[in-house]
């Protein structure tokens, strides 16, 4: 599937998402929106993994923010496994607390 071929309506259904969805982390600056092209904003096939990435990291107790903060550690090239444990790790500690 080409990059230019995925409309956020076709973005939503691989992701499993709703269009409100991708517009909401539009807004909230967890992935970009692309500019128009032919009238259609065309999204790139990576937003697929980063938008599971999210649903799933929120299904696991992780907020928006702190989901947000793991995929900014992933881009960094400086940015070692570690990092992404301590946060995990921490997360964990968060959630055994409230049980």
């Amino acid at each position: 599937m080409e990059a230019e071929n995925i409309t956020i309506g076709k973005l939503a259904q691989l992701a499993e998402v709703g269009v409100e969805t991708i517009r909401f982390y539009e807004r909230k600056g967890l992935i970009k929106q692309p500019a128009k092209r032919r009238g259609f904003r065309y999204y790139p096939p990576e937003f697929i993994t980063r938008i599971k990435f999210i649903k799933r990291s929120q299904e696991l107790g992780f907020t928006l923010k702190e989901s947000q903060e793991l995929l900014e550690l992933r881009v960094r090239s400086q940015a070692k496994c570690e990092d992404v444990l301590v946060k995990t790790e921490a997360k964990i500690q968060e959630i055994d607390a409230k049980i």
